[in-house]
C-alpha cells in the first residue's frame, strides 16, 4: 500500500510537478530578459534585472538537474513510472 502511494507520489512529482516547476522558472528568465532588453529600462534597475536573469537560469539549471538525478535514480533501483511494484508476500 505505502509502495502505490510512493509510486502516484513519484508519477505526480515526474509528470506534473517538475514540469510546472521548469516551465514557471523559464517565463520568469525569459520574462526578465525581455525587461532588461527590449523595454529600455532606468539604469538603477538594470543591476536588479541581470541578478534576476541569472536566478532564473540558475533555478532552471538546478531543477534540470534535480530532475535528471532522481529520474536516474528511480529508473536504476527499479521504482520507475512503468516498474510493476508487487508486494513482499506474493511469491512468483
Amino acid at each position: 500500500m505505502l509502495q502505490g502511494y510512493l509510486a502516484l507520489l513519484t508519477g505526480f512529482a515526474n509528470g506534473v510537478l517538475m514540469p510546472t516547476l521548469i516551465g514557471l522558472a523559464f517565463v520568469y528568465t525569459v520574462w526578465n530578459v525581455f525587461q532588461l532588453y527590449i523595454v529600455q529600462a532606468a539604469a538603477d534597475k538594470v543591476s536588479g534585472r541581470k541578478a534576476a536573469v541569472a536566478y532564473g537560469i540558475a533555478a532552471v539549471v538546478v531543477l534540470l538537474s534535480f530532475w535528471g538525478a532522481v529520474n536516474f535514480l528511480t529508473t536504476q533501483l527499479g521504482a520507475g513510472p512503468n516498474q510493476v511494484i508487487t508486494p513482499d508476500y506474493i511469491k512468483k
